[in-house]
């Protein structure tokens, strides 16, 4: 069964539940109403029956000239009986019903069956002066007065006739009305159901129309946000693969040109040591970019687990700078330290020491012949942080390029090239910013950068403060 018409019958099994709860309620009140209004008539009638008894020694009797009895004649649907207070009946209504009834034993109402007819009965202990002036002591005397329940069962029963005529009447309406209500209700689920099935792997810019405020509108405004999320998704592998295949086609070819070249004649040892060192250099970018690569794959994926301990970031930053120092002075480019405290931090020791490495290796290749790298670690208890900048006086980074720079395989125009204006290669695959920041964000950081075209850029990652390690 449809959603929809699991609504539809959920809808009508609640609505017959409180119509049937209704009808019985109502019924119940009519039924109640009745006979109370049947039990007060019951009362005025012993109370008239009561003022018109006559007393003589040995007898009670109504005058048969009373108008009283009038009510009373053959073919009514009423009776009386009179009885002393020991409950013999000393008189009773011209005609009874037959059987006739018995005098209650008990003071109240009764219902009783005679003749195959319904019978309701009030019975009353009353009291009579002993002679006309009314002097002496008062005559116990009780009276019941009963009479025919068919007009309460025929109201009754036309009431129960009404309500199964009008209540499935009411339920089919109330129905037909949850259909539309359902189906208004469902239609932005459908709107919704069409629009993602419209989107695929090869159209992700598709979007669900969504109007309102309400709970729909809401789910729609989730699954738009969704769906945009995975389209920059698809939109980072496709850019992915293409570089990747970029990155890794130029050495191949190398590889592959130097081995033709080195098979198409006879060369001497020399030669050949200068194909295989290109074919060596080719193979070292080749392997840095798949190692590169392999790394992220492994941070995305979530196995390389982190051996995390107490680690000093300056420590770290010291060893980074040393293992730098080779490619600093080849670019003729001063490094300088300015960590103002140890700036302990919870982490994985080698994990760190790659992240202050790229970044150092980026602010060196990007620099300028003479430029100036520096290195800072600072403790922010008030934020509890530590954070660590790298700032260079290179060639900087163009403003709408800063929000890509940590893309993979990304690389600003103005240092797109592995060369520079001089023919110096700068290396680099696009990977290593992309690196630092899923490093920084597996210790639960992050990386911001701030650039101004030709005057340098600034590195800043922020990690969590290891309180254990400072004592707090």
């Amino acid at each position: 069964m449809s959603l929809r018409w699991r609504l539809i019958a959920l809808y009508a099994a609640i609505l017959g539940a409180v119509l049937a709860v209704f009808a019985f309620v109502l019924t119940q009140r009519l039924h109640e109403d009745l006979l109370a209004a049947l039990d007060r008539e019951l009362v005025m009638r012993a109370r008239a029956l009561a003022a018109e008894l006559e007393f003589e020694p040995g007898r009670w009797f109504v005058e048969s000239s009373s108008e009283l009895l009038a009510d009373y004649r053959a073919g009514a649907r009423h009776y009386f009986l009179a009885a002393d207070d020991a409950g013999v009946v000393m008189v009773g209504s011209p005609s009874l019903p037959s059987p006739a009834p018995t005098f209650p034993t008990t003071l109240g109402s009764r219902e009783l069956s005679l003749g195959g007819e319904h019978y309701r009965e009030i019975n009353l202990a009353l009291s009579q002066p002993p002679d006309e002036e009314g002097s002496g002591a008062p005559i116990a005397v009780r009276v019941a007065v009963g009479t025919s329940l068919t007009g309460v069962e025929s109201a009754m029963a036309s009431m129960r006739a009404q309500l199964w005529t009008i209540g499935p009447a009411m339920l089919l309406l109330s129905m037909l009305g949850g259909f539309l209500l359902v189906a208004r209700a469902l239609r932005p689920i459908e709107d919704i159901t069409r629009a993602a099935e419209r989107i695929s792997a090869a159209d992700l810019s598709r979007r669900i129309d969504v109007r309102g405020t309400d709970e729909l509108a809401r789910l729609g405004r989730t699954l738009n946000a969704a769906f945009a999320r995975l389209q920059g998704a698809f939109e980072r592998e496709r850019r992915f693969t293409a570089d990747a295949s970029h990155e890794l086609r130029t050495p191949l070819a190398v590889i592959a040109g130097n081995a033709e070249l080195a098979q198409s004649r006879e060369r001497s040892a020399p030669e050949l040591r200068e194909l295989f060192a290109d074919v060596a250099a080719a193979s070292a970018q080749m392997q840095k970019t798949v190692e590169d690569m392999l790394a992220l794959a492994r941070a995305d994926s979530g196995v390389a687990a982190l051996q995390r301990q107490r680690v000093s970031l300056a420590a770290v930053a010291d060893a980074a700078l040393r293992l730098q120092r080779p490619l600093s002075e080849q670019r003729a480019v001063t490094i300088t330290s300015g960590a103002s405290d140890h700036g302990f931090v919870r982490g994985d020791p080698a994990l760190l020491r790659e992240l202050v490495v790229n970044l150092l290796g980026n602010a060196i290749r990007y620099n300028r012949s003479g430029g100036s790298v520096t290195v800072r670690v600072r403790t922010d208890s008030a934020n509890d942080c530590v954070a660590l900048t790298v700032a260079d006086t290179g060639i900087g980074i163009r403003a709408e390029d800063l929000p890509r720079v940590f893309d993979r395989f990304f690389r600003a125009d103005a240092a797109r090239s592995r060369g520079d204006d001089n023919g110096e290669d700068r290396g680099g695959a696009g990977l290593g910013l992309a690196i630092v920041k899923g490093i920084a964000e597996a210790h639960g950081g992050r990386v911001t950068v701030a650039s101004e075209l030709g005057v340098g850029s600034s590195f800043t990652v922020t990690l969590p403060l290891d309180h254990e390690a400072t004592g707090d």
